[in-house]
């Protein structure tokens, strides 16, 4: 197995909020750059916190959106449109987090009825509930491939959490390697191949790869703990995120047991949570300044190692981590 890091040097000057910006990248590793564009989620009228979740191969991002009020509402946006994703009737807090090529959308939302969290499919222009297997009082749909095959998570009446796949009008569990005692499932691709993470019987988290009869463990390159992957492509790539041995979150991708670590310029944390069939990766970080999203080429490219990229921003969009305060899900807790 090997590792390599790309920890990029930034210089950029974004000037006035509507103009155009040239973002420097510069590469400490031989032969490994990448150009970064950030992602405008600003015109979202009265957003105050922005997350990107998931990007089809047409580009087309999905996500979720806190506004002025505080009501949690999603999207999808596409090239400069963003179309709002209500949900079922009687929908709050709607929560995007994966799109095919086909343009349906998964996610949750909160059942104005029973106040559950219930999952969602979305096929313009009809929403479906997600009511995951019985007995389940939570369910999560994370993930869609172009079959139209959903991963997610539910929580059972035990208060145990159940990673799905729900096929065909039929749900699977899935239980994790031997031992596990948390199972999510978060992406799958055209193959049927599953990604999402676990929590052993020693409270350690470990990404999983599982492909109808086997799991792979997926320990992150050297010195990786709670390893979470997040997406995964039809040639195998394999993205999401890790805690370094400082204590900071990296984004990774990963690809036949190859790790290259993702760390945006100057950011503190980098988390990326979705790849698609052309590279193109879609995430956030968090630097001083606040939480932004962005997407990004995901293999690195040749010499030279200093890459010029113009982008248009108008704004930096601000994203949260996938939940704040009372929306905080089982992702990162434990």
């Amino acid at each position: 197995m090997s590792y390599r890091k790309l920890n990029y040097l930034a210089q950029a000057t974004l000037g006035t909020v509507l103009g155009l910006s040239t973002l420097a990248l510069s590469n400490n590793t031989p032969a490994q750059a990448a150009s970064f564009e950030i992602t405008d989620f600003s015109s979202i009228s009265g957003a105050t916190d922005v997350q990107v979740n998931g990007i089809n191969d047409s580009g087309e991002i999905v996500g979720y959106y806190v506004d002025a009020n505080g009501n949690v509402e999603s999207f999808s946006y596409s090239g400069t449109t963003y179309t709002p994703l209500n949900g079922p009737g009687g929908a709050t807090d709607v929560q995007a987090y994966g799109i095919n090529n086909s343009g349906e959308v998964v996610g949750s939302y909160q059942n104005g009825n029973d106040y559950n969290i219930d999952g969602f499919l979305y096929s313009k222009p009809t929403y479906t509930t997600l009511n995951g297997p019985s007995g389940a009082i939570y369910v999560q749909a994370d993930g869609i491939n172009s079959s139209g095959e959903i991963v997610g998570y539910y929580v059972n009446a035990n208060y145990s959490t159940v990673g799905f796949l729900y096929s065909g009008h039929t749900y699977t569990t899935l239980n994790g390697p031997s031992g596990a005692t948390y199972v999510q499932a978060d992406g799958i691709n055209s193959s049927g191949e599953i990604v999402g993470y676990y929590q052993d019987a020693n409270g350690n988290i470990d990404g999983f790869s599982y492909s109808g009869t086997t799991y792979t463990t997926l320990n992150g390159p050297g010195g990786a703990t709670d390893v979470q992957p997040y997406g995964i492509n039809n040639s195998g790539e394999i993205v999401g995120y890790y805690q370094d041995a400082n204590g900071n979150t990296d984004g990774f991708i990963e690809e036949g047991g190859d790790y290259t670590t993702i760390d945006y310029p100057d950011a503190i944390d980098t988390y990326v949570t979705g790849i698609n069939n052309n590279g193109e990766i879609v995430g956030y970080y968090q630097d001083s300044q606040g939480t932004f999203g962005f997407t990004a080429l995901a293999e690195p490219v040749p010499e030279p190692l200093t890459i010029l990229g113009s982008l248009t921003a108008a704004g930096l969009g601000v994203v949260l981590r996938r939940r704040q305060g009372r929306l905080k899900n089982h992702r990162n807790t434990w």
